[in-house]
């Protein structure tokens, strides 16, 4: 019997997922927590927030009912209120998923061990060529990301047509699928 294994790309923002059944990816999306919602200001406007997230995660696992849940761990960098929220949004989840304790795997996106290293994914010449254009046009984001490298990976190994550049929510499925994929070695 193969493992169903499900990852969440988690942020405060939408959640990215993928579900593989033994080594075979069988479905991906995101769950999008857009504002069709009103919350209030910081702090309890986040809490409800964070509270509300969590729980269309939990509804998402307990459709798949997964052998194995891996999350990605919480990157540091972000401003001092963002990283409060994300890092509550974390535990808020791990609360409602304390049933599945014993199915939780966290796993960095950064270093030897993060699923990016993992799956070998660095920055070509190219790439650093054109993220240095961008920086001398004067843009702010760099040609060239962390996210594009995971679409450029997901895409070739799947032979999907995901854009980080022109869909937002792609970034997230596609992390969601390299976590699954550095995690069975793909």
């Amino acid at each position: 019997m193969s493992l169903k294994i499900l990852t969440l790309d988690y942020s405060t923002k939408s959640t990215g997922y993928a579900l593989f059944i033994g080594k075979d990816l069988k479905k991906f999306g995101v769950i999008e927590f857009g504002s069709k919602k009103v919350y209030k200001k910081y702090p309890f406007g986040s809490l409800r927030k964070l509270t509300d997230m969590a729980t269309q995660i939990k509804l998402k696992v307990d459709e798949f009912i997964p052998d194995i849940i891996i999350i990605e761990e919480i990157n540091r960098g972000i401003g001092r209120i963002q990283q409060k929220i994300l890092n509550g949004g974390h535990f808020i989840l791990l609360e409602l998923l304390k049933d599945y304790e014993d199915k939780l795997i966290y796993i960095d996106s950064n270093g030897r061990t993060g699923w990016r290293g993992k799956l070998g994914l660095i920055f070509s010449e190219d790439d650093k060529n054109a993220n240095k254009r961008a920086k001398e046009s004067g843009k702010k984001r760099k040609a060239v990301d962390w996210k594009v490298l995971a679409e450029r990976y997901v895409n070739k190994y799947y032979k999907l047509n995901l854009d980080v550049k022109t869909h937002a929510e792609h970034s997230d499925i596609c992390d969601a699928i390299c976590l699954g994929m550095a995690y069975l070695n793909l």
